[in-house]
């Protein structure tokens, strides 16, 4: 298995929890109910607090290069013609960090 792989993985637990907000009730879920039987949001919130604050905790831009290109995780990448710069727009839920994995620079704005 490669890395990125992992890091995608690693993602969806990070941000899934945002995934089970009902958007009819505008409520939180601890869970979506998947299979083709059910197909709705859990009525509980029970544990849903603590997958928000993993998010809190961890959500952000991860730029990482992998074998076919860049990649980039939770943003969009924008790079010149030229290849001399690349500009990155988050799309995480809170938009105050970057990854830069190529060289293991954690960017935090407070």
């Amino acid at each position: 298995m490669n890395k990125t792989r992992l890091l995608e993985i690693g993602l969806g637990g990070v941000v899934g929890s945002l995934s089970n907000i009902d958007t009819e009730s505008g409520a939180p879920s601890m869970g979506w109910h998947g299979s083709e039987a059910r197909l709705h949001h859990d009525p509980t919130s029970c544990d849903y607090g603590v997958g928000f604050y993993g998010v809190s905790l961890n959500a952000g831009a991860y730029l990482v290069e992998a074998s076919n290109g860049w990649k980039c995780y939770l943003c969009d990448v924008i790079q010149d013609d030229g290849g001399g710069y690349m500009s990155i727009i988050p799309r995480d839920p809170f938009h105050t960090r970057v990854y830069l994995g190529s060289i293991g620079l954690d960017i935090e704005a407070p």
